[in-house]
């Protein structure tokens, strides 16, 4: 019975430890960001367009493998991030496409992750982001 006991202890603590340890590395591995300042909400206009994932700024702050950016008429470009409260974008059927988005501009801190291993910008990384509520093709 005390074997039994000591053996049960033993296997809990030890689950618990791994379990820790598992949510202590994923929030170690992932990028967290802070805003800075938001603009008010505007109407963009411009063309969204895909682009892939790359050792680049821009690609770390849209933090994920492909993302979206829209291309303004001077050039500039702005990664597209759906707002919170707008998930069903349907972002894929306006690609490659005049569009108009009503969102804000979000001027983020990113904070790298603590994992030595992955592959990250060494300190803080500050941009731009468009935080799309609304999208529809322009005329």
């Amino acid at each position: 019975m005390k074997k039994t006991f000591i053996l049960a202890l033993f296997l809990l603590l030890g689950s618990l430890s791994l379990w820790a340890q598992k949510g202590k590395q994923q929030t170690a591995d992932t990028p967290r960001h802070e805003v800075l300042s938001r603009s008010e909400t505007q109407l963009f206009s411009g063309q969204l367009i895909q682009k892939q994932w790359g050792k680049t700024v821009q690609s770390y702050c849209a933090g994920g493998s492909g993302y979206w950016v829209l291309v303004l008429a001077d050039g500039q470009e702005l990664v597209v991030d759906a707002a919170a409260d707008s998930p069903n974008l349907n972002i894929h059927s306006f690609l490659n496409k005049q569009v108009s988005i009503r969102g804000y501009v979000e001027n983020r801190r990113i904070r790298p992750p603590n994992d030595p291993m992955s592959q990250h910008p060494i300190a803080d990384v500050s941009c731009e982001v468009l935080v799309a509520h609304s999208i529809k093709t322009s005329p």
